[in-house]
């Protein structure tokens, strides 16, 4: 029988980052400490400024096919 101390534990929310569930000397850790990613963050720039246009472009070329 479910009394009011059961919905309280059901309403309980745990948040737990990734930082939390890797071990501390696990081999991303280290991969993470020993190779600077920053480089990563200037292609994900240029390629989310190249997407729309090729998109767009892409859109347009599928679009017409289906006119016909």
């Amino acid at each position: 029988m479910l009394s009011k101390h059961d919905s309280i534990q059901r309403d309980q929310l745990e948040m737990i980052t990734l930082d939390q569930l890797v071990l501390p000397n696990h081999l991303v850790r280290k991969m993470e400490a020993a190779i600077d990613f920053t480089f990563i963050y200037d292609l994900v720039v240029q390629v989310i400024m190249t997407a729309p246009p090729l998109i767009n472009s892409f859109y347009a070329y599928f679009s017409e096919f289906q006119q016909l």
